[in-house]
C-alpha cells in the first residue's frame, strides 16, 4: 500500500537464534488502534509467506508483543491471535517433525498435545476461544512457545540437538 499513514514495520525483519529477541518472553498487547492492528497483521503475514512460513511471532521481528499469525491449513487464511492463551490440552500427545524461521536448516521431532482448546483477541479486537487439532494446534503451540521465550529446540534432549546442529551445518555449509 502507498498510504502515507500505512505504520512503517521496515524495522521489524526476520530474526535468527541466538538473537535474545528469541528467547525472552514477550509483553502483552495493550492497543487501542485497530489500524495498527491490522497493518501489523498485514506485515507479519507478508514475512511469514516471503520467508515460506505457516506460522510466525511477533519477537521473531523484533517485536515485543504477545501476537503471532498462523495459515489455517484448511482454507489457508491467517489466523491473527493477540494475547493469545491455551486453555486447555489433550492427553493424547503426537510426535511430528517442526522446522522454524528463526532457525533455518533445523528440524526436530517434537511431541506435543494433538488437541487444544486456545482463546485469543483478533485483529478486530474481538476475543475467540476455539479447538485446535492436528497441524492448527501444532502451529498454535509452536507460536505460542515463541512468545514465552520457548524454542522448539529447547523441547528436545541434548543428544537429539546436536546431532540436528550437525545435521544443519551440512545443509546450511554444503
Amino acid at each position: 500500500m502507498t498510504d502515507s499513514t500505512k505504520n512503517d514495520f521496515s524495522a521489524h525483519s526476520l530474526v535468527y537464534v541466538p538473537h535474545d529477541a528469541l528467547s525472552n518472553p514477550t509483553a502483552p498487547f495493550d492497543y487501542n488502534d485497530l489500524d495498527y492492528l491490522k497493518d501489523l497483521q498485514e506485515h507479519m503475514w507478508d514475512v511469514m509467506v516471503r520467508n515460506r512460513g505457516i506460522g510466525l511471532a511477533a519477537n521473531q521481528i523484533n517485536l515485543n508483543a504477545s501476537v503471532f499469525i498462523m495459515k489455517e491449513m484448511q482454507t489457508k487464511q491467517p489466523i491473527f491471535c493477540v494475547n493469545p492463551l491455551i486453555v486447555s490440552t489433550s492427553e493424547e500427545k503426537e510426535l511430528m517433525l517442526e522446522g522454524c524461521l528463526s532457525d533455518p536448516g533445523m528440524y526436530l521431532k517434537v511431541k506435543r498435545p494433538s488437541r487444544i482448546k486456545a482463546a485469543w483477541t483478533n485483529v478486530e479486537g474481538e476475543r475467540e476461544e476455539h479447538e485446535l487439532e492436528g497441524m492448527n494446534a501444532r502451529v498454535f503451540q509452536h507460536e505460542f512457545d515463541h512468545l514465552c521465550g520457548v524454542l522448539f529446540t529447547d523441547r528436545v534432549g541434548g543428544v537429539k540437538l546436536k546431532a540436528a546442529r550437525k545435521k544443519q551445518a551440512k545443509l546450511l555449509n554444503g
